[in-house]
């Protein structure tokens, strides 16, 4: 759920840059203005206190809604004729048209009235500073996010350290037990090789003693047969 809250005030904030940027470099090259309609000339169409966006162009059409410089003032009405660089306009709600003017008076086209572009100027402050604070929340359980991950990576971390080092001393209890194992077996068969030089060690002396009774008897007989 953070990922996506993340993600969705990221993309709308990328966009409020995107939009002001392209605003700011439109409104340095005098290629954009913002206006205010005083007059309600272009009713239903363009309200009183409505804002509009104006573009500036190389040419203009009929039907299009221009605003023009009329000696100290701003007048935005629709163009009805065009002659070359001579241009007429009347505004939706009048009944009569407009003196003709050059197209050089003309400061640009009508593109956006009204509508967002009203919420996004009289709010602009508050705007900015919601798109802020969401970034900045955003920021902030991404922050807090990571920290977790990074602790559960920690934690994960030294669980496997434990591991590893519980299957080191079991590895080494399992060699100390084949040692010991070892050592009984190599005692094992000293001791039987020792019982065995023993026994034979054994027989060897009564081999020898036998030997001894019977040459002490054949002596003997012969002493007895030389008495005789």
């Amino acid at each position: 759920m953070v990922k996506i809250y993340k993600i969705f005030v990221n993309t709308l904030f990328i966009l409020l840059i995107a939009v002001l940027g392209i605003y700011v470099f439109f409104r340095f090259t005098n290629k954009v203005v913002i206006y205010s309609v005083k007059t309600g000339s272009m009713e239903d169409n363009i309200h009183v206190g409505d804002y509009i966006l104006i573009y500036k162009k190389n040419d203009y059409n009929v039907g299009d809604v221009v605003t023009y410089r009329k000696d100290n003032y701003f007048i935005t009405h629709r163009i009805i004729r065009k002659d070359n660089n001579q241009i007429v306009t009347k505004g939706d709600a009048n009944n009569t048209e407009d003196e003709t003017i050059d197209i050089s008076d003309i400061v640009g086209k009508v593109i956006i009235s009204g509508g967002i572009l009203n919420i996004i100027v009289n709010y602009k402050f508050a705007i900015a500073a919601i798109f802020v604070a969401l970034y900045l929340i955003s920021c902030y359980f991404g922050d807090t996010k990571e920290d977790n991950v990074d602790n559960q990576e920690i934690f994960n971390d030294e669980i496997t350290d434990n591991l590893n080092t519980d299957n080191i001393e079991n590895e080494y209890k399992e060699k100390d037990i084949e040692q010991q194992e070892e050592n009984v077996g190599e005692t094992e068969i000293s001791t039987e090789d020792t019982v065995n030089e023993t026994k034979e060690e054994n027989e060897t002396m009564i081999e020898e003693k036998n030997n001894e009774n019977k040459i002490e008897e054949t002596v003997i007989k012969k002493k007895r047969k030389n008495k005789k």
